[in-house]
């Protein structure tokens, strides 16, 4: 991904009641030199955050308004903490990566 940096999550930080849940704090970023993840770690690209798609414009909120509460109800959704197999999948996602050769110097 061009212009991503390299800055991951624990995968204990994505269940419900983690505290701090990983969209209040700074993810941990990778020495760039030596981008070494630990296996339980996930890119924080493929996080959801409660602030996407956080749209503000008075006059389109009151002429799309179910519209608008449509994607407050996504981004409340998008924003859960992850389940134990969404967090498999996203692991195993980032090691399949690695392993044909997409995802390069990360934990081995």
């Amino acid at each position: 991904m061009i212009g991503a940096r390299r800055e991951v999550y624990r995968a204990s930080q994505l269940v419900r009641n983690a505290k701090p849940a990983w969209y209040d704090e700074a993810p941990r970023r990778l020495d760039p030199q030596q981008p070494m993840r630990q296996p339980d770690e996930l890119y924080h690209f493929l996080l959801p955050d409660p602030g996407m798609a956080n749209y503000t414009d008075k006059v389109a909120r009151k002429l799309y308004a179910a519209d608008f509460e449509r994607l407050k109800q996504w981004r409340k959704e998008c924003s859960d903490p992850l389940d134990l197999d969404q967090q498999l999948t996203g692991v195993q996602w980032v090691q399949e990566g690695r392993s044909h050769g997409t995802s390069s110097q990360v934990h081995p």
